[in-house]
């Protein structure tokens, strides 16, 4: 096998058991990542440079420079974004750091975008509806809460569909009668099309087009490609200037990479698992943002989440203190978090709460 390709593999493995142990490993996990650990000295360097990388993110998210080092995450990302390397940076990134998602507020002070084109950026809102020149940007959280729930942002466009975006996404809409179009200016956006036979739904990405009529996709735009992954329905993917047999069918869980380089030769169409797409789309999840929030704190926004309940039966744990970004929509991992790490035993009763105690 290719070393190149060795060594890809090995950071994969090395980015799963950071995002499983971050989510808290059982006693029985624990032992398989020792063993895969003392398995071969290549995985303990893939380890070590990929721990190393996600500390120094922590510390920078804890000294307020988070937004900078997801940028730089970004960079190298688009930079690899015909390798592999992706996937190790996206599983890491959305179960520890949650992919840098930030709250987004309205300022009315933005500059106006050019009259009929709409521009958006990441945002914490729910869905807003599409209002013409309206603009977004980020500025930082305004509140100084210890636990707040984080979201990326959703706008409702004119026509009804819902498009969501991720840290440093940015679009430009434009709809007539013939066409609705939507440019891809930067980042990863989930769209969720109103179905219009009559009006094609088309976005944009570079020399990339992803056409459709009623479907669920998502486009992540790369320095020379376009990622393309379909959730639901159909979606036809081209390149302009390139003859209508190009184009390429993608079907429900089908994912391409489509180069901007004219001429290239045609992707093939990967149908990912379940399991795939989830870890692809963890950045759609809701965050749980800590600052040395207590437990008691955190019980609270957890059990609004989640259908899962936690009741702290010792009152003793409702001033442990948390710091970082977690889930917000699994209970049963940061449970399982309590348990490895902070002391904590969990029982699970019959109306689906968890009782914590002390050890």
């Amino acid at each position: 096998m290719d070393k190149q390709i060795e060594s890809t593999l090995r950071q994969e493995e090395a980015a799963r058991w950071l995002a499983r142990r971050d989510a808290g490993l059982s006693a029985a996990e624990a032992e398989e990542f020792a063993q895969w650990l003392a398995a071969a000295p290549a995985h303990r360097e893939a380890w070590a440079e990929l721990e190393s990388m996600w500390t120094g993110i922590d510390r920078a998210r804890d000294e307020g420079l988070a937004d900078e080092m997801m940028r730089e995450l970004e960079r190298r990302r688009q930079r690899r974004q015909r390798t592999r390397w992706r996937a190790v940076i996206g599983l890491a990134a959305a179960a520890v750091v949650a992919a840098g998602i930030t709250v987004i507020f309205h300022d009315p002070s933005a500059t106006k975008p050019t009259p009929g084109v709409a521009a958006y950026q990441t945002g914490g809102h729910a869905a807003q509806d599409d209002q013409p020149g309206d603009g977004i940007r980020s500025t930082p959280p305004a509140s100084d809460a210890n636990a707040v729930i984080l979201r990326p942002q959703q706008r409702r466009l004119a026509d009804g569909s819902v498009v969501e975006l991720n840290e440093h996404a940015l679009i430009s809409v434009d709809f007539t009668a013939e066409v609705r179009t939507v440019q891809l200016l930067s980042g990863t956006a989930h769209f969720e099309i109103k179905r219009d036979p009559a009006r094609p739904f088309v976005v944009r990405s570079g020399p990339v087009t992803v056409r459709a009529v009623g479907t669920a996709f998502v486009v992540e735009q790369g320095e020379d490609a376009a990622d393309v992954l379909v959730t639901e329905g159909l979606v036809d993917v081209s390149r302009q200037g390139e003859p209508a047999a190009a184009q390429l069918r993608v079907g429900r869980h089908g994912q391409v990479l489509m180069t901007h380089a004219p001429g290239d030769h045609a992707p093939e169409v990967s149908i990912l698992s379940a399991a795939e797409v989830e870890r692809r789309l963890l950045w759609r999840a809701p965050k749980l943002k800590l600052r040395g929030a207590a437990l008691a704190e955190v019980v609270e926004l957890l059990n609004q989440m989640n259908r899962t309940q936690l009741v702290l039966g010792d009152p003793a744990l409702a001033e442990l203190r948390f710091s970082g970004i977690f889930r917000a929509d699994n209970a049963e991992g940061f449970v399982q978090m309590l348990e490895n790490y902070y002391g904590v035993r969990a029982t699970r009763t019959d109306n689906n709460e968890y009782l914590l105690h002390s050890k």
